[in-house]
């Protein structure tokens, strides 16, 4: 996990292009990568609240206790381009 780690949050490697990154959590709602915002590593996940407060990080908590599969959409503000958007 540490090479794949630093391999995702590589901003001039291929996991990462323009908007697109990822984010890894553990099974306790920990970030482990975050391919924009180093500074989120090692925060709580399922504590996260969208920019209209929507707790969208307890409704990924519950897909991910429940079945397992699903869908979660919330409003994220586009690092590019500062807008507000559906994520």
């Amino acid at each position: 996990m540490d090479r794949a780690k630093s391999e995702f949050m590589d901003h001039g490697g291929k996991y990462i292009d323009r908007d697109l990154y990822l984010i890894v959590i553990d099974k306790d709602g920990t970030r482990v990568v975050h391919g924009k915002n180093p500074k989120l590593v090692g925060k709580p996940y399922f504590d996260s609240v969208d920019v209209n407060g929507y707790a969208y990080g307890k409704a990924v908590q519950q897909v991910a206790e429940g079945s397992g599969t699903g869908w979660v959409s919330f409003a994220f503000k586009d690092p590019i381009t500062g807008k507000v958007l559906p994520k």
